[in-house]
């Protein structure tokens, strides 16, 4: 019944008022089967968007990380900023990411050294330092997703390595 209103050329009056004098149970058995196909859509839809922006705020965190390992790397205060940073992208609940924060490769003058090592004075020392956060985002239907980010941050002008 839905379906024929839809494709006859009545007007929209017409096509509520005979929609509403309709008893034979067309038109709610149409509903319920549409309705069956519908809802389980919509709660997906709803997961990839929960989902996604979990995605989000960890690369957004990511991003707050890596501007404080440039700017921070070797102060006192690098491990209290680090932790405010993720207080304040998770203050809301939800599992705070798991971080790592390592030096890859340290290079003096674009020659490759030792971790610990320090540069000459006229040499400019460089690191490469990465950032990976890990978590979990969980969806109704869909279920827990491993949420992986890692950046790579160059480090320049530090004495040593």
């Amino acid at each position: 019944m839905l379906l024929s209103l839809l494709r006859s050329g009545e007007t929209g009056k017409a096509k509520l008022l005979a929609l509403g004098l309709d008893r034979r149970g067309v038109t709610a058995v149409e509903v319920s089967l549409l309705m069956l196909l519908l809802v389980p859509m919509l709660v997906v839809v709803v997961d990839l968007f929960q989902i996604e922006a979990q995605k989000r705020r960890m690369h957004q965190l990511s991003r707050a990380m890596a501007s404080n390992v440039v700017a921070n790397f070797e102060s006192p205060v690098f491990e209290l900023a680090q932790r405010e940073l993720v207080d304040s992208y998770f203050e809301g609940g939800g599992n705070p990411p798991e971080t790592r924060i390592q030096v890859e490769a340290c290079y003096c003058d674009d020659q490759q050294r030792s971790s610990g090592s320090f540069c000459a004075a006229d040499e400019v020392a460089t690191q490469i330092i990465s950032v990976s956060n890990r978590a979990q985002a969980s969806g109704t239907w869909l279920g827990n997703r491993n949420i992986n980010i890692s950046l790579k941050v160059k480090r320049v002008g530090n004495r040593g390595c």
